[in-house]
């Protein structure tokens, strides 16, 4: 690689990370399961210093039994030089908590090599309003699909709304 060639890659090297620097997506840059670039948007999620993070394994913030599935998806993206699709994880912060995070793998060109670009965003808060949302139904259908026993083997089911087939299913199993 010539001089030029050099400069230009460390020029391009600069807009990169001035542009994801800025980004309020959470982005790492890791190759060899390495973390070789986070941006503050990253490090606040993480709850650590960049200078702590960066050179530290991708799958720090894994559980044991997370690792190797991250280690294939990683191996794949490099493989096939393919972006890896959209995927729910579980991460473990700095402090110890544990959040569910959606993120996404793309190789991408960084100083002349192929890198993983990883995105993620938080997504705790819309899977606990999805638990939420999960259990409130429940208790729904149980009120609005009462059985009321009038005989010995015989019930009577007064139906308030429609019948889908969860709600069906769930008579059914009662």
């Amino acid at each position: 690689m010539g001089i030029g060639t050099e400069v230009a890659t460390t020029v391009q090297d600069k807009f990169y990370q001035q542009v994801i620097e800025y980004s309020v997506e959470p982005t790492i840059l890791h190759s060899n399961h390495e973390i070789i670039y986070i941006n503050n948007a990253g490090a606040k999620f993480i709850g650590a210093e960049k200078e702590s993070i960066i050179g530290t394994p991708i799958t720090n913030t894994l559980s044991e039994t997370d690792k190797p599935k991250i280690k294939a998806r990683i191996a794949k993206v490099i493989k096939t030089n393919e972006p890896a699709k959209l995927i729910e994880q579980e991460i473990i912060k700095a402090d110890g908590t544990v959040v569910e995070i959606q993120l996404s793998c793309h190789p991408i060109m960084y100083s002349g090599q192929v890198v993983i670009q990883t995105v993620f965003r938080d997504i705790t808060s819309r899977k606990n309003t999805e638990k939420s949302n999960a259990r409130l139904l429940e208790e729904i259908n149980e009120i609005t699909t009462p059985v009321v026993p009038i005989l010995e083997g015989i019930s009577v089911l007064p139906l308030v709304g429609s019948i889908d087939r969860d709600r069906g299913e769930r008579l059914l199993e009662d």
